[in-house]
C-alpha cells in the first residue's frame, strides 16, 4: 500500500473511531471525551472529568488496543496503528497551546519508542525539552559567531603506508561547552532545519582545504575527501544540483568527492533517493556505505544500491587480532567486497596487530588513531608535509 493510500487509511480509521465513541459505542467516552481532527491523520481528544491520571492513560491504552482491530475500506482489509501523546493538568488557567505542544512531544516519543503505544508526557520529555531548546540555541549562536569547525581524519593506503583521503568531520566550538561531536546536536540540527545549512558550511569548507593541501602538496597528495551524508538531504530535490554547484564553484570534479551513506539512511530512502546515488556516481562521485555489518540487511544493500566502496565498522575491526570470530567476518567482507568490485575501508584501526590482520586480508584502505585522530586543516597539511619528508608553513 503507498504512503498516500496508509495515510488515507489511517485517516478513516481514526476518524471511524472518533465517530463510534461520538455515537455512544463507549458511554464513557462519549460523556466526558471531544474529538477534533487536527490535520493530516493526526486527531486531538479532550478528556475531562477524570478522578486521576489512571484513568487517562487508562483510554489511552483502549485507544490504542481498540484500532488493532481489522476492519473494511473499500475490498481492502486494513489494521491500523495510533501513536499516542498525553499530556494533562488540573489547572484551569493552563494553556491550550502548552497542553497541545507537550501531547506533541510525547507523541513522538511513542514513535520513537516504537509506535502502537503511548506516552505521558512528564518531567523526563520535560527535561529532553529544556536540553532540545539549549542546543538549538547553541546552534544558532555556532552560525551566527562563526564556531563551526571542520576537522579531518587520514583515511591511509594500506599498500603504501600514505593519506590518501580524508574524512570530514563536523564539530562545534562553543565557548560555553567546549567541542562538541555531531552525536551532541545533529538530531536538533536536522528538526530545526539547521541541518541543511551546515552540511553545505561543511562540504564547501572541506572542498577548500582539499585544493589548498594539493597546492602544497610536491605529489598527488589527498586523492578524495569524503563527507557524510543523511536521508534528509539525500531525499531533498535539489540536493544533486547544490552538490555540483559547490563542486564546480570549487574548481573541483566529482572524483575528488566521496560520499558516505549509513544503513539506516539507505532505509528511509525512496526510489528517487537512490536515482540520485545513481546520478551522483554518474557524475564521478564515489558512494560508499559506511558502518558495514552493523545492520540487518548489508547484504541486500551490496546488491540493490549504487556502491563503490563501504566501510567495515570498528566494532568487527577492534577485536580482529583477538578474536576468530571477529577475524573470520572481516576476512569475509573484505573478500565478498573485492569479488563485487568494491573497495574496503577499515574504521577504528588503533593498534599493530590490527593493521598486520588488515594487510593480511588485502584490505585496501583504514583510518584509525593508529594513524591520527581528527586534525586541523593545519594539522592535516602537516601530516601531509611529514609524509613527502617537506615540512610546509600552514
Amino acid at each position: 500500500m503507498s504512503r498516500s493510500s496508509t495515510t488515507r487509511s489511517a485517516t478513516r480509521s481514526a476518524t471511524r473511531c472518533s465517530s463510534k465513541r461520538r455515537d455512544g459505542c463507549n458511554t464513557w467516552a462519549a460523556r466526558t471525551t471531544r474529538s477534533r481532527r487536527f490535520g493530516g491523520d493526526e486527531f486531538v481528544l479532550l478528556v475531562q472529568g477524570l478522578a486521576n491520571a489512571g484513568d487517562l492513560t487508562a483510554f489511552a491504552d483502549r485507544i490504542v488496543t481498540g484500532l488493532r482491530v481489522p476492519y473494511s475500506v473499500g475490498t481492502e482489509e486494513v489494521v491500523a496503528t495510533v501513536s499516542v501523546g498525553v499530556a494533562l493538568t488540573s489547572e484551569s488557567d493552563s494553556v491550550p497551546t502548552d497542553l497541545l505542544r507537550e501531547a506533541d512531544m510525547a507523541m513522538y516519543r511513542a514513535k520513537d519508542r516504537g509506535r502502537n503505544r503511548h506516552e505521558v508526557y512528564g518531567a523526563t520529555l520535560q527535561v529532553r525539552a529544556i536540553e532540545r531548546l539549549g542546543t538549538e540555541r547553541v546552534l544558532r549562536r555556532a552560525l551566527a559567531d562563526d564556531r563551526l569547525v571542520v576537522e579531518y581524519q587520514p583515511i591511509v593506503d594500506l599498500a603504501t603506508g600514505l593519506t590518501v583521503q580524508a574524512e570530514a568531520l563536523l564539530r562545534i566550538d562553543d565557548a560555553e561547552h567546549g567541542q562538541l561531536v555531531p552525536e551532541h546536536f545533529l538530531a536538533v540540527a536536522a528538526e530545526t532545519g539547521l541541518l541543511p545549512v551546515m552540511d553545505d558550511w561543511v562540504r564547501a569548507s572541506a572542498m577548500r582545504d582539499l585544493l589548498r593541501w594539493r597546492d602544497a602538496s610536491r605529489s598527488a597528495g589527498v586523492q578524495r575527501m569524503c563527507v557524510n551524508l543523511t536521508a534528509r538531504e539525500l531525499a531533498s530535490p535539489d540536493f544533486t544540483s547544490r552538490l555540483v554547484g559547490g563542486l564546480q564553484a570549487a574548481g573541483l570534479e566529482g572524483g575528488d568527492l566521496s560520499i558516505e551513506v549509513t544503513e539506516h539512511v539507505l532505509m528511509q530512502t525512496s526510489h528517487s533517493a537512490v536515482s540520485s546515488l545513481g546520478e551522483l556516481r554518474a557524475l564521478g562521485i564515489h558512494v560508499g556505505l559506511d558502518d558495514f555489518g552493523t545492520g540487518f540487511s548489508a547484504l541486500s544493500y551490496l546488491k540493490d544500491f549504487p556502491l563503490d566502496f563501504l566501510k567495515i565498522d570498528r566494532s568487527f575491526v577492534e577485536r580482529i587480532d583477538i578474536d576468530e570470530r571477529s577475524s573470520s567476518i572481516v576476512a569475509a567482507i573484505i573478500g565478498l567486497a573485492h569479488a563485487l568490485g568494491l573497495s574496503v575501508v577499515a574504521e577504528g584501526v588503533e593498534t599493530a596487530q590490527q593493521l598486520a590482520r588488515l594487510r593480511h586480508f588485502s584490505c585496501d584502505l583504514a583510518q584509525g588513531f593508529l594513524f591520527a585522530p581528527s586534525i586541523s586543516s593545519c594539522d592535516f597539511m602537516r601530516l601531509l608535509a611529514a609524509e613527502e619528508a617537506t615540512p610546509q608553513a600552514c
